[in-house]
């Protein structure tokens, strides 16, 4: 298996765990900027530490400038997804953005930064979508479209600015080296979001009430996460690797009737043949 596949796969697993954690968090009514800047600085914290023990840190002007350009479209992405889960609408149309999220992603890769992929890399691609909308799609979801999915929207569009950033930047460049200052300038952003937002009642707010536990759990496998995929796309096509976010996915599959006990369902199933398909077909 090569390299920047396998980075690929666990990272978007590691993303997996991370985000059923932040599921079981806005379930349990945690503050969404609060726990969103507290896990950027966890997450900055701990990459801080690896690349301490493990690497060489080596920061310079252009790269510092890059990771505040990429830290705001990694805040504002932040933002819309969570503020836009507020509107009703939003939940069902969810499925929808996420997977064409990744064709989008997909199509500004090849027409940015000039990868060709083959037919059959191609034909992949459009399965991993195909398969996530098979697999995380309910059986009554119905696509409206409002408040809650433009705000959807703009943040599928700054992802996509966030990644296609990531990759550019990635020349020349060890991915710690630029993921360490990125985590925290996202989180001093959020913090400044919170700050202007809500300077009424600013005290406590930072104060998770014991809850901190769960933030640097998500942080962990986020961070982890991120640093994988960032090695995925110092190594390979953008074009390739994102859209295996699929995997995330599959992993909801199986994690769904393991933990969740959720009834199974054909259409899920074959989602998630179709998504294995799919990986297969890019990573050839």
């Amino acid at each position: 298996m090569d390299a920047w596949l396998l980075c690929s796969v666990l990272g978007f697993f590691s993303y997996s765990i991370s985000g059923a954690i932040d599921k079981h968090m806005m379930n349990s009514h945690f503050d969404i900027a609060r726990t969103n800047a507290a896990k950027m600085l966890f997450d900055g914290l701990i990459m801080l530490m690896i690349g301490l023990l493990f690497f060489e840190l080596v920061f310079d002007m252009r790269l510092l400038f890059w990771a505040v350009i990429i830290a705001c479209s990694y805040a504002a992405c932040g933002l819309l997804y969570f503020k836009s889960l507020k509107h009703n609408d939003a939940g069902s149309a969810i499925p929808y953005i996420q997977a064409f999220g990744m064709l989008f992603i997909f199509i500004l890769a090849i027409g940015l930064l000039g990868e060709r992929p083959s037919l059959i890399n191609s034909i992949g691609a459009i399965l991993l979508v195909i398969g996530s909308l098979l697999v995380i799609l309910k059986e009554d979801s119905r696509f409206t479209f409002g408040k809650g999915v433009l705000l959807l929207c703009l943040a599928a569009a700054f992802e996509a600015i966030y990644y296609l950033l990531v990759k550019r930047t990635l020349v020349g460049v060890h991915p710690i080296n630029l993921l360490v200052p990125t985590y925290f300038f996202t989180a001093l952003i959020l913090a400044s979001v919170i700050f202007f937002t809500r300077a009424k009642r600013l005290k406590g707010a930072f104060r998770f009430s014991g809850r901190a536990g769960y933030v640097l759990l998500a942080a962990v496998f986020g961070s982890v996460g991120t640093l994988l995929i960032y090695y995925a796309l110092s190594l390979g096509d953008a074009s390739r690797v994102y859209p295996l976010a699929g995997v995330q996915s599959l992993m909801i599959f199986f994690m769904g009737g393991l933990f969740l006990k959720e009834k199974f369902k054909i259409k899920r199933l074959l989602g998630a043949f179709v998504i294995f398909a799919g990986v297969i077909l890019i990573s050839i």
